[in-house]
């Protein structure tokens, strides 16, 4: 039989009645907290970093992994089993043994072999890699890190300008969206989701216009994994970080309890994602800070030419432009070069860059992009050797 429905409306009446109680609330709150930490320990336990290491790891031990404070990832690489990306504890150090196929004497290299010393990121890796492939005559020594900024270029070629004699060209990649990050001395204080402990100096302008070094609080992977672990020594490294690294953010960098849980780690990989992107902004090329941006990055490229130069060198720039730019990075640096009379080679005019297909996975040209780059490279080099009478 059919409840009467004025019973039910005077049951719900006196529900809607019921006041809301202190001890209600509070129930309510410590069931959702409740809730959340069982949530939270079954995501730990399924998707736990694997025993046997990051080569049983899958894609969702890995996403819940990038939370982690660049701290606590930067600890876990000192323990092989327990990193995804073991390799970037040794990369980016300013150390002659990290070069990329080092240049074999000049006796040893044919009378037509074009030598080239190179510094920059993972895209000039691959440009000037493909040099070979395209001459077999061709070589290329090549110092950077991931994401490489200018100013850790620029202090990589201090670090090797021994080896410029024993080039032909001395060659710095620019990637633009790298250019706000010239305003930090720490790849871990930026690139969080796959921090590297490796660091450099940060070059700011002084009222003069002049070039100041700022030099970070370690700079080789031996003061890292004795810093790190001393807590007093690495406030001092926090402390350094926070005042002179316009990216830093205790939030993300500190190492807390909060790294134990997954719910914590997932807030901390949003809200450092959304404050990266405002400080990218801000120090971009259309950003409030873009004019510093734009005159301590002409100011260093200025400063790599005439040291290149300095040493008996021929320098070129490599430019790799922001899609979403349009060819902004080379027209920032035209005046220069041409003051200097600088060659300089736009991946862009030869490859294009607005094609997603262009790209794989990783966000790099495939590889005939890399090789049609190489090939129009070699005749700019090969020119640039003929105009001078080799």
């Amino acid at each position: 039989m059919p409840a009467d429905s004025s019973s039910i409306s005077s049951s719900d009446d006196a529900l809607a009645e019921r006041p809301v109680t202190v001890r209600g609330m509070a129930l309510a709150a410590l069931w959702t907290l409740l809730w959340l930490a069982a949530a939270d320990v079954a995501v730990n336990v399924v998707f736990a970093w694997p025993a046997e290491g990051p080569t049983r790891a899958g894609e969702f031990d890995k996403y819940f992994y990038y939370g982690q404070s660049a701290e606590k990832k930067m600890r876990d690489m000192l323990d092989p089993r327990h990193h995804p990306f073991q390799s970037l504890l040794t990369t980016g150090w300013a150390s002659p043994d990290l070069a990329s196929h080092p240049l074999p004497p000049r006796a040893e290299s044919p009378p037509d072999s074009i030598r080239v010393l190179g510094f920059g990121m993972s895209f000039t890796f691959r440009t000037l890699h493909a040099l070979s492939q395209v001459d077999p005559h061709a070589q290329a020594e090549i110092y950077g890190g991931p994401s490489s900024t200018i100013n850790h270029s620029f202090n990589q070629f201090l670090a090797h300008r021994d080896r410029v004699p024993e080039a032909d060209f001395v060659v710095m990649g620019i990637l633009a969206q790298c250019l706000p990050m010239i305003h930090t001395m720490a790849h871990a204080t930026w690139n969080i989701e796959y921090a590297s402990p490796h660091t450099y100096p940060r070059f700011v302008l002084d009222e003069q216009g002049e070039l100041v070094r700022e030099d970070p609080p370690y700079d080789t992977l031996a003061q890292f994994e004795e810093w790190i672990n001393e807590p007093s020594q690495w406030q001092q490294v926090r402390d350094q970080l926070s005042a002179r690294d316009a990216f830093y953010t205790s939030w993300a960098y500190v190492q807390t309890p909060l790294d134990r849980s997954a719910v914590a780690r997932l807030i901390r990989r949003s809200v450092t994602q959304r404050a990266f992107a405002q400080r990218t902004q801000r120090y971009g090329l259309d950003g409030e800070q873009s004019e510093q941006t734009r005159r301590v990055a002409i100011a260093l490229v200025r400063w790599f030419v005439t040291e290149v130069r300095a040493d008996g060198g021929r320098p070129l720039i490599l430019l790799y432009e922001n899609p979403q730019q349009d060819g902004q990075l080379k027209a920032m640096f035209a005046p220069m070069f041409e003051e200097l009379d600088v060659p300089s080679f736009s991946m862009t005019e030869h490859v294009g860059d607005t094609d997603p297909a262009d790209f794989d996975d990783t966000g790099h040209y495939l590889r005939p992009f890399d090789l049609i780059a190489a090939r129009d490279l070699l005749t700019l080099l090969r020119s640039e050797l003929q105009s001078q009478g080799l």
